[in-house]
């Protein structure tokens, strides 16, 4: 099967709407600007897209600063062509906007590099609420009902609604009471999925929704060692397991949230006892309903430990597919291996072109993650 791939962005201005031009690997005319490189960029559960790179092929001097300008909005298709079947398809795999332009002379080369951000980089620009307070009392709602009511918010101050969130949330079944004081939007999400239950996950994705969504019950993928996995390392690790969380809320009143079994296998001694506590204080958490929802979901998600895996897919799989937040599983291995269960939580993809390398974690990935860990990779 011989596979060729076609990268082709189309930029439109700040409406995200109005078409300005488009910029592909295929070189279209001697007189027209096209990209040098494939396309890479990484994303990941609990944040979006990152960094995006376009090395353009265009005069340092003279390049079509319409087309090429900050806060134009652009979408990345990947073409993939099979040449063998005479077919191809067409992926949507990146939304951001242009935030850097760099005109450059290199030897004899010369061109224009252009930065792009995911979308997700947007709600890090602002704070969730109304100036100059930026402070928003959530009472006894759904953490699906929170998180659209944060997006709202964002579009309500950056115009296009460039973010949206039809079809692609699910209603967590707890509600929870909150006051979000001068929170990004971007960590007003992440508070959100805090109180939500085990196993949630959000994330904006190259369609431009906030996808707000439990574990898979099922793998999404399925991976071949020898054929499209090539390359694959874990780690299994009980460094980070906590088993006692104390949740201090308003009023300085103290829950406290254990598991004996996580305590008996992590502990020392005969018969083993050990604690390992984690204490969060959160003076907006108002009452013992949603100290509960924080507390056991933090137990649950840190009492055990991790196995933090590591794939290289290679391109006889079609890698575009694959999205954070997605579960896979991997066949031809020694299924007695206590490393790789049948579902395991993809948290992370670095897409390069011709490969994708895959996170996996059998716990999401911490929220303290900053955006610089996802923009920058």
């Amino acid at each position: 099967m011989r596979i060729r791939k076609v990268y082709v962005v189309h930029v439109y201005d700040q409406d995200g709407a109005t078409p300005l031009g488009t910029l592909t690997t295929e070189r279209p005319d001697a007189s027209l600007p096209f990209l040098r490189n494939p396309v890479t960029f990484n994303s990941q559960i609990n944040g979006g897209l990152g960094q995006c790179l376009l090395d353009v092929f265009a005069p340092f001097d003279d390049f079509d600063e319409t087309l090429i300008n900050f806060m134009n909005v652009c979408t990345i298709d990947a073409v993939v062509i099979d040449e063998d079947l005479k077919t191809q398809t067409v992926t949507q795999i990146y939304k951001g906007f242009m935030s850097r332009i760099e005109p450059y002379v290199e030897g004899g080369d010369e061109g224009v590099r252009v930065t792009l951000l995911g979308l997700v980089s947007l709600l890090t620009l602002s704070y969730y609420g109304t100036s100059p307070d930026y402070e928003v009392t959530q009472t006894n709602k759904d953490p699906e009902f929170i998180a659209k009511a944060v997006i709202d918010n964002f579009n309500s101050a950056f115009g296009g609604s460039l973010l949206g969130y039809s079809g692609s949330t699910s209603t967590v079944g707890t509600n929870v009471t909150y006051t979000y004081t001068q929170q990004t939007w971007l960590q007003a999400l992440q508070k959100t999925v805090e109180l939500a239950e085990d196993d949630w996950w959000f994330g904006v994705r190259a369609d431009g929704k906030l996808y707000l969504q439990a574990k898979p019950g099922s793998a999404t993928h399925t991976f071949t060692i020898g054929r499209d996995l090539v390359n694959l390392s874990a780690i299994k690790d009980s460094e980070k397991v906590k088993n006692e969380v104390i949740v201090i809320r308003s009023g300085g009143t103290k829950s406290t949230y254990t598991d004996a079994t996580s305590q008996s296998t992590y502990g020392t001694g005969s018969p083993a006892t050990g604690r390992r506590t984690e204490i969060v204080s959160d003076s907006a958490i108002p009452n013992s309903g949603t100290a509960d929802q924080r507390g056991n979901k933090a137990l649950n998600d840190q009492k055990d430990f991790k196995v933090a895996t590591k794939l290289t897919i290679n391109s006889q799989y079609a890698i575009e597919s694959i999205y954070p937040g997605q579960t896979c599983r991997l066949m031809n291995f020694d299924g007695s291996s206590t490393n790789f269960n049948t579902n395991m939580m993809i948290t992370a993809v670095n897409y390069l072109g011709d490969a994708a390398v895959l996170d996996l974690e059998e716990k999401s990935l911490s929220f303290g993650r900053t955006l610089e860990n996802f923009v920058n990779g």
